[in-house]
């Protein structure tokens, strides 16, 4: 599957689209496991997080392939190069790494994100959506590409010759990828829907108003995160709110303050304001 997108390959790795035309077109998995292992070796030296975020996510995507399934009995005898993956436990094991992903894309987002790198968060975000999808996390899924979207906008508009390397528009790009993600309006939304109210009458519901009792930051910011996966945008930005008010320089405090920052970024139960996001990002260490 090719996937381009903003001016960057999706894979962002150097050799990013020969592995991949390995893996998906030319069904040869041995030297694309090579090419991605030397790219994970090369970024661990280098402490890039954002290309070990890549790196590990082709690899994710190399063990689910079906390069590696037609190639059974070579793996059965002989392995893989990251020696606790078999050929029986490589789908768990992909897990692992695609959950390593997305811990490098996080921390390379807050660099992006305060440099202003907007076609490189396009590039980011578009791989958190699809690690998020690979690991069965709809929610966060739909939530990055979301994301994707906003910076490819804000790129557009601050570089207006930028073109995006995709077939057809980059918002045809982004609802395809979260369709397959299951946001199709449909009963992946209804039964994420009842997951999430579940969630919040377990943390006591979703009001954080005055008049509601008073309960810690903690369950004040875990209520906004779950409000925010419901799209109750302004039910959430008032518990994140309440949140940063009971913190101060702590690491709670600052993921609340780079919450707001996004929802002021993304226009989430608010104008959008990306002054605000500036001034909230800047609280949260950013």
């Amino acid at each position: 599957m090719k996937r381009k997108f903003a001016n960057v390959p999706i894979s962002g790795t150097p050799v990013g689209a020969i592995k991949e035309n390995l893996i998906w077109s030319q069904g040869r998995p041995l030297p694309a496991e090579r090419l991605i292992y030397e790219a994970i070796e090369i970024y661990q030296k280098q402490i890039d997080s954002r290309g070990l975020g890549h790196a590990y996510r082709e690899y994710g995507d190399f063990l689910l392939s079906n390069a590696v399934s037609k190639s059974e009995k070579y793996y059965r005898e002989n392995g893989f190069r990251d020696k606790s993956v078999t050929f029986e436990n490589r789908f768990a094991k992909s897990k692992e790494y695609f959950t390593k992903a997305l811990e490098n894309y996080q921390a390379a987002e807050m660099q992006l994100r305060k440099s202003e790198k907007f076609d490189e968060l396009t590039n980011l975000y578009f791989n958190m959506g699809w690690s998020y999808y690979r690991l069965g996390d709809r929610k966060n899924s739909c939530e990055y590409y979301d994301k994707s979207l906003v910076a490819y906008n804000e790129n557009i508009q601050r570089n207006p010759s930028a073109k995006p390397q995709v077939n057809g528009s980059a918002t045809s790009a982004i609802v395809s990828n979260k369709k397959r993600a299951g946001y199709d309006g449909g009963i992946a939304d209804k039964e994420m829907s009842d997951t999430q109210k579940i969630e919040l009458e377990k943390l006591g519901g979703g009001d954080c108003s005055e008049s509601a009792p008073k309960v810690s930051a903690e369950i004040y910011f875990l209520r906004g995160k779950t409000l925010v996966a419901m799209n109750e945008y302004k039910g959430a930005m008032q518990c994140l709110m309440r949140a940063q008010e009971e913190e101060n320089d702590t690491q709670l405090y600052r993921d609340t303050c780079f919450q707001i920052a996004t929802m002021y970024e993304l226009g989430w139960g608010v104008d959008k304001d990306m002054e605000k996001s500036k001034a909230w990002l800047k609280k949260a260490g950013l």
